[in-house]
């Protein structure tokens, strides 16, 4: 539940709000991903945009992967289903009332990032 809830904040949108007058959905694309945040608020927040997508993966699937006291199999399913609740949390935002989310390309790969890193 925390991973689908850290996964639904549209950072997009947030930083756009607190440092332009930009209704991210409203202009370019109409995508809140740190590509049209780039394009139009400029390249610090698109990279902003990029590190909190990235961190919404990255987050919950290393803190699941702390988790002990499991065995192996177990251990992988709830790594697995935490970064699974990321993503869908990216996808269909709670806070945007399930729709308007990205595509979770930063998303999925913060959660890769964790999971598999060499890969």
């Amino acid at each position: 539940m925390l991973a689908y809830l850290l996964g639904s904040i549209p950072w997009g949108l947030v930083l756009t709000r607190w440092f332009t007058s930009i209704d991210i959905r409203q202009h370019g694309s109409g995508n809140i991903g740190a590509t049209n945040v780039r394009r139009l608020a400029g390249t610090p927040l698109g990279l902003l945009t990029l590190a909190g997508d990235l961190l919404k993966g990255v987050i919950p699937v290393y803190c699941a992967g702390q988790v002990v006291g499991l065995d192996p199999f177990l251990h992988q399913v709830f790594v697995s289903v935490t970064a699974i609740a990321a993503f869908a949390g990216h996808l269909f935002p709670l806070y945007l009332k399930m729709k308007g989310g990205g595509k979770g390309v930063a998303t999925a790969f913060g959660c890769f990032i964790v999971i598999a890193p060499l890969a």
